[in-house]
């Protein structure tokens, strides 16, 4: 009689629990939801701008939080993140978030550490005319739409390794004052490259272009690194200035190679170069810079 009495007791103790532990999931799942808004007005009463594993709704202005330091993880944003043209920023840093909209940086300055690792952006991204003062970090992020770098200017080592470019990858005019390394990135559409000023070495190593890609009247003070690079498509490399090594070692074209009009400091390393059933390849007019042996004794 006991034990019954006693298996009655638990199994309405157990009752009476189960809905107050749904009511805590329940609570738990809101408190991951944030609003933009919300954000904002917590950065302004002092609450620091750092969030891990919230889903955000509606438009977030960056402008609004430019005074701290903004660090997001495993967060997702479901409306556009953007920032007015000309805001200083200090340090960004978003790792393994997801964009659902547009995300954008045009015209700002970022005085800090700028992170944009692992991260999936769904919509737009433009980041054309962004200074990165302190360089930063884009490795392993994914760009389902139009990725726009154009006039941004890199200040400092920046990495782009493992990304995919899905969509087209326009870095017309970028300026890289430092390293850059684009090394295991995918590139599924078109990419262009024209008129980029790149002080240090720029790498691809073991890049993959599916679609054009196009290298015209760029400037490389340093070296192009090409080497183990699979070109799907149409590339084009003409009216370039070449100041340290092109490497084409081991590099692999599927089709049509225009490489005209190139001046170089010393001819490209091409041994393992692959060419597949369709390639041709159209160059005319290139040339090395003439040597030029200087006699200290006969300076004046």
């Amino acid at each position: 009689m006991m034990h019954k009495i006693l298996l009655l007791g638990l199994t309405m103790l157990f009752a009476f629990i189960t809905p107050a532990c749904g009511s805590n999931s329940s609570a738990t799942d809101k408190s991951n939801t944030l609003k933009a808004e919300d954000i904002v007005k917590k950065a302004r009463k002092g609450s620091p701008v750092n969030y891990d594993g919230v889903t955000i709704q509606g438009d977030l202005l960056l402008s609004d939080l430019a005074e701290q330091n903004i660090t997001f993880a495993n967060c997702t944003f479901e409306g556009n993140v953007i920032s007015n043209p000309a805001t200083v920023f200090r340090t960004l840093s978003f790792t393994d978030c997801t964009f659902s909209a547009k995300l954008s940086f045009r015209n700002t300055v970022i005085d800090g550490n700028f992170i944009l690792s692992n991260c999936a952006v769904k919509g737009n991204a433009d980041f054309s005319g962004a200074l990165f003062r302190a360089g930063g970090s884009f490795n392993k992020s994914n760009f389902d739409s139009d990725a726009s770098f154009v006039s941004a200017v890199f200040a400092r080592r920046v990495g782009m390794v493992g990304v995919i470019f899905s969509a087209d990858a326009s870095f017309q005019y970028a300026r890289f004052e430092d390293i850059i390394m684009f090394s295991d990135s995918r590139f599924g559409a078109y990419a262009d490259f024209s008129k980029v000023y790149c002080t240090a070495q720029i790498d691809f190593t073991n890049c993959h272009f599916f679609a054009r890609a196009t290298f015209q009247s760029a400037t490389f003070l340093n070296n192009l690194q090409l080497a183990k690079t699979t070109f799907d498509n149409q590339t084009t490399i003409s009216n370039c200035l070449i100041l340290g090594t092109l490497s084409l070692i081991d590099a692999q074209f599927q089709a049509h190679l225009i490489f005209t009009d190139n001046v170089l400091a010393r001819s490209p390393r091409n041994s393992g170069l692959k060419k597949g059933k369709d390639f041709v390849c159209e160059q005319s007019d290139n040339r090395l810079i003439p040597a030029t042996e200087i006699n200290i004794s006969e300076a004046k």
